[in-house]
């Protein structure tokens, strides 16, 4: 065997082996990578429909709200005769919203009118006993400190979830009397899972935890699910699925919702990667390496690789002053001056972003303002540092949550109208309110909502700015 021959073996058989641990290696990567896209993506899902999920609740909560401050209701719990009252409550609540009960109750927490709608049949219904038995006079439903008060959460009837809001309702004379209370409800029946699939652009699902007729896993989900973690992620191989506890509207563990994803990243790697793909590579490698080393001189390949070896040396010490050495005068030397060329545009780019990355993080890190951008629900997509300074809050413990969290709650309607109006009407909004502090009290903010377009002029979110004026507001500061 002459040296050409060893030659060609060797670097046969050493691309061959290369080209093995190349793909084995990369293979094991891109899973890896593929496995925290997916997992990222369903955090994400899982976060949607918590949302989604909050938001239908915050909806029913506004309802009641509604109709807590209608003078019918009102005069109702006065003489207990409005004629006005059960044409409102059939028309309004049962008709055109997503209520399933209704019950209006005086001071004493009696109940003086109560109806059942089921949606699917269009029928009434009659309340089951397990919701009478939860209304009580001691209950958390009837326990409001002032004519501003209320509740929202979900309770489990019938090992089904249940939204519930209560709404203080004042004295048709005085409004800082409270006169009764009124309670809706509906069920988180399919059609609502299926609402919130739809918002949240992914499979949503709703499984009881109660200490009864709940199956291990999804007790060892609950258990696994933490204050530090509160996501919990299980894949298949069909489906990567993210669930979220929810509490009741007692603080205890009711419910898990689901958030399913197929694997379509993980099942189309499983295809691209398997024995029949390697036989193809390693085959058509050799093929490629005999036909090929016929035709390239040694000396070529050498300075090829010299000039190779020059370029990973100078990515791997990250220092784009290093220049390629060329020799001789041919098309590798034209190469070499042109990557050398590269490098010096490399240099001074970097050189340029430093200098800009520098000016942008002394800017955000020192400006007194707070800003923000939010997506068309007010849930935060971006917030400054000087978010820090101002209400004391990590800007990463808040991304993925609502603008309205932090806005005290006798300020939380009014902004959320004018937010809504300034989304729906593509205008700036200018407001103050009330924003919770990381020390417990609240601290008034001026704040300025521009809307954010996308390049067709639609409206994909708000850009917010917002100042501290509680030294111009005095006193007026609430506690936490």
């Amino acid at each position: 065997m002459n040296l050409r021959e060893k030659t060609i073996l060797i670097v046969g058989v050493t691309t061959i082996i290369f080209l093995c641990v190349l793909l084995i290696s990369f293979h094991s990567v891109l899973r890896r990578d593929f496995y925290r896209i997916e997992e990222q993506s369903a955090r994400l899902a899982i976060n949607e429909a918590y949302v989604a999920f909050n938001n239908d609740l915050f909806d029913l909560a506004d309802l009641a709200n509604q109709l807590a401050s209608e003078n019918d209701t009102k005069a109702f719990l006065q003489n207990q005769n409005s004629a006005q009252l059960k044409k409102i409550f059939a028309d309004s609540v049962f008709k055109r919203q997503k209520i399933s009960y209704l019950l209006l109750l005086n001071k004493q927490g009696n109940i003086l009118y109560s109806a059942g709608y089921d949606r699917a049949k269009k029928v009434q219904t009659t309340l089951p006993p397990a919701l009478l038995e939860t209304i009580s006079p001691q209950s958390i439903l009837l326990k409001h400190a002032n004519t501003k008060s209320s509740h929202s959460g979900v309770l489990s009837l019938q090992d089904k979830p249940l939204f519930i809001a209560s709404q203080a309702i004042s004295d048709s004379k005085s409004t800082e009397k409270i006169n009764g209370t009124i309670i809706l409800a509906h069920w988180l029946d399919f059609s609502e899972t299926s609402h919130l699939s739809r918002l949240s652009r992914t499979s949503v699902s709703v499984h009881y935890v109660g200490k009864q007729n709940s199956s291990n896993d999804l007790r060892r989900i609950v258990d696994s699910i933490s204050d530090d973690n509160p996501i919990f992620i299980k894949p298949s191989n069909l489906e990567m699925a993210s669930y979220k506890l929810v509490n009741d509207i007692f603080g205890l563990p009711a419910f898990l919702i689901k958030a399913s994803q197929n694997r379509l990243i993980f099942q189309r790697s499983n295809l691209m990667f398997n024995f029949r793909f390697f036989v193809i590579v390693i085959t058509a490698a050799v093929f490629f390496i005999l036909i090929i080393f016929a035709l390239i001189d040694k000396m070529i390949l050498a300075r090829l690789a010299n000039i190779s070896k020059q370029i990973r040396g100078i990515a791997a010490s990250g220092n784009y002053k290093g220049r390629i050495s060329v020799d001789r005068k041919d098309e590798l030397t034209a190469m070499g001056y042109s990557i050398n060329f590269l490098l010096i545009k490399l240099d001074q780019t970097e050189k340029a972003l430093h200098d800009t990355s520098l000016l942008y993080n002394h800017f955000t890190e020192n400006m007194l303002d707070v800003v923000v951008q939010t997506d068309l629900q007010g849930v935060y997509q971006y917030i400054s540092p000087s978010h820090k300074t101002v209400l004391g809050h990590h800007p990463e413990n808040l991304m993925g949550k609502s603008f309205f969290d932090l806005i005290h709650p006798q300020d939380v309607k009014n902004v959320f109208d004018l937010f809504n109006d300034h989304i729906k009407k593509n205008t700036p909004a200018k407001f103050e309110c009330r924003f919770h502090h990381s020390a417990g009290n609240y601290v008034w903010l001026d704040v300025i909502a521009n809307p954010l377009l996308d390049e067709n002029g639609s409206p994909i979110g708000s850009f917010i700015i917002a100042r501290n004026i509680s030294s111009n507001k005095g006193s007026q500061q609430s506690p936490a």
